[in-house]
């Protein structure tokens, strides 16, 4: 894996190996300038309020973390729907009372606050590889 040539010369994220407090193992990349830039880079990145929102109203305040990386969320969320098995954490109280239980206008909605995700997670990457404070510098590099 940490040869993976899609990850470049810069650091890299693991998601085979998760710790439950440190969250995906962290590979050091082959170029330490490459590295202080995409963490400068990745370290301005803010999730978008109204997707921030849209999660919380979606799966209820508390009842899910939302991690400094919109892309952890989305990853755990999208085999849910990929493979129409409950999504993670649900709130069984929304709208539609529905709860994990799919159908109905939960699970539609669940499905519509995932698509912002996804748009976000893209925001994310397309920053984080051409942005302007260090993702587009470390990627040349």
């Amino acid at each position: 894996e940490t040869a993976e040539i899609m990850h470049g010369v810069g650091e890299s994220f693991s998601s085979h190996v998760v710790d439950p407090i440190k969250g995906e193992k962290v590979n050091p990349g082959s170029c330490g300038q490459s590295t202080v830039k995409a963490r400068a880079q990745m370290g301005e990145f803010e999730t978008g309020a109204a997707v921030l929102k849209e999660v919380w109203d979606a799966y209820g305040p508390g009842s899910i973390s939302i991690p400094k990386r919109i892309t952890e969320l989305t990853d755990a969320v999208l085999p849910a729907h990929c493979h129409r098995t409950p999504f993670p954490h649900a709130n069984t109280t929304g709208p539609g009372e529905g709860g994990n239980k799919g159908g109905g206008g939960e699970r539609g909605e669940k499905e519509r606050v995932l698509g912002s995700m996804m748009a976000e997670a893209d925001r994310f990457y397309c920053e984080r590889y051409t942005g302007n404070m260090g993702g587009k510098e470390a990627t040349l590099l």
